[in-house]
């Protein structure tokens, strides 16, 4: 563990006065993790030496990889006109077509059925509902902000209102967390943001809302932890419990579906091999249940620890052919990319979230080939 920890630091000082932000990023949250497998909490079970080599063995040949890849050259510029109206007026009707959606399910329905679609005996989630639309809405709202601030050097305000505003309708994590990222990259790279002050203000956010959390659980279940205690513990809850599930499964590798990494893949076929992308098994990490085992372990329950190796090599080789790119088409994709990787330690958003890959692929292109990008 010691010297995992100090692999992680030392490469995260050799990525200091590189322009690889990447590798800074995903190290310095492996080594606040590290941190936080060095000092075990009673409440969580204990992570074995085994499982903390495996962290070490993946993050390290995905980072390798990221840095030594190369990058190939761009592809020729493809030229179907410039269509900026045609493009335009397609975004705003698929946004509009996801609002009207919304407000139809509401009329028939109330609003408190909508909030409580994140409960699966209430109509099933918000994905099942509505991440038809949303898949291509919010992707393609985002891309107009792209091209609208490389095609007229300002920044679209009303178009990033409604990307947050479709982003909170999906009731999702998950797609609230990526505009969240799309947004802020688009932001700092207008230089309207530093990033120092979106971070600042991203823990600003989370500290507030722990201490929020903290005040209402009070009144609902009285304790004697204190403020301090309790914003450590929603970190540590939220940092561990991924790799607490990783160490469970881990140790019952039946625990997930041999096919669970390849889901949405078979799932485009019309061949659903699992439920599991659905919601994951819960099981005991200690004093809590999690259904959160990691991304990694989705790896190794489809493909095996050692073939694993391969699939973290080539997505480092991949993310540095979309990392600071001229293309549109790549640096649109680079988000998604750096927000997958960045939630490793909760599941697999590569191969296991292929739906909104093809989606937000499909949608570069239509935004590159109607605008004369290359």
């Amino acid at each position: 563990m010691v010297l995992f920890f100090l692999f992680s630091f030392s490469l995260y000082l050799l990525n200091i006065f590189k322009r690889s932000s990447f590798s800074k990023i995903i190290c310095f949250q492996w080594i606040l993790l590290s941190i936080l497998m060095l000092f075990p909490n009673k409440d969580f079970i204990q992570i074995s030496f085994t499982t903390k080599l495996i962290f070490f063995l993946y993050i390290s040949i995905f980072l390798i990889s990221f840095e030594i890849t190369p990058i190939i050259s761009q592809v020729p510029k493809i030229n179907f006109g410039n269509s900026f109206l045609f493009y335009k007026c397609a975004v705003w009707i698929a946004c509009l077509f996801s609002f009207y959606k919304i407000f139809i399910f509401i009329i028939y329905n109330d609003l408190n059925t909508f909030l409580l679609l994140k409960s699966d005996d209430v109509l099933g989630s918000a994905e099942k509902v509505f991440s038809g639309y949303f898949w291509i809405s919010i992707p393609a709202i985002l891309s107009l902000v792209y091209v609208s601030g490389k095609k007229f050097k300002k920044i679209p305000w009303f178009e990033i209102l409604i990307a947050i505003l479709l982003a909170f309708s999906t009731l999702s994590k998950s797609f609230i967390l990526i505009v969240f990222l799309y947004i802020n990259i688009f932001l700092i790279k207008k230089k309207v943001f530093k990033p120092s002050s979106v971070l600042i203000f991203s823990l600003f956010i989370v500290i507030t809302l722990s201490i929020t959390l903290h005040f209402f659980m009070n009144r609902l279940l009285p304790s004697d932890s204190g403020i301090l205690q309790s914003i450590y513990k929603t970190f540590y809850v939220y940092f561990m419990s991924g790799i607490s599930g990783f160490q469970v499964f881990f140790n019952e590798r039946s625990l997930l579906s041999s096919q669970i990494l390849f889901n949405d893949l078979f799932s485009l076929f019309g061949r659903k091999v699992t439920n599991d992308d659905i919601i994951l098994p819960w099981s005991s990490i200690g004093l809590y249940d999690s259904n959160v085992y990691t991304g990694f372990a989705y790896a190794i329950s489809s493909l095996g620890i050692f073939i694993s190796c391969f699939y973290y090599m080539l997505l480092g080789f991949l993310g540095k052919q979309l990392y600071n790119s001229n293309s549109f088409f790549r640096s649109f994709l680079w988000p998604l990319y750096l927000f997958c990787s960045i939630f490793l330690f909760h599941q697999d958003f590569f191969i296991a979230g292929l739906k909104i890959w093809i989606s937000y692929i499909l949608i570069s292109f239509f935004a590159t080939i109607s605008n004369s990008y290359d």
